[in-house]
């Protein structure tokens, strides 16, 4: 794992998980909206009230996030 030298990347590399398997090398984004966009994708939705006051710990009101 490493962060480009601008600051701008993350970059992961993985074996693949097995031997004799092609392993793979991984670069994201590490602006706001990239990271924004990435979360909305692996959750799928907006964060419920709930989840928001889990995850976030605050007393603001929920805000839809994902476009």
């Amino acid at each position: 794992m490493a962060i480009s030298g601008d600051g701008r990347y993350l970059i992961t590399a993985s074996d693949g998980g097995a031997f004799g398997t092609n392993g793979k090398i991984v670069e994201r984004a590490l602006s706001p909206d990239a990271l924004i966009k990435s979360a909305c994708a692996l959750a799928g939705h907006d964060l419920t009230a709930a989840e928001w006051q889990q995850l976030l710990n605050t007393s603001h009101p929920p805000e839809a996030t994902c476009p």
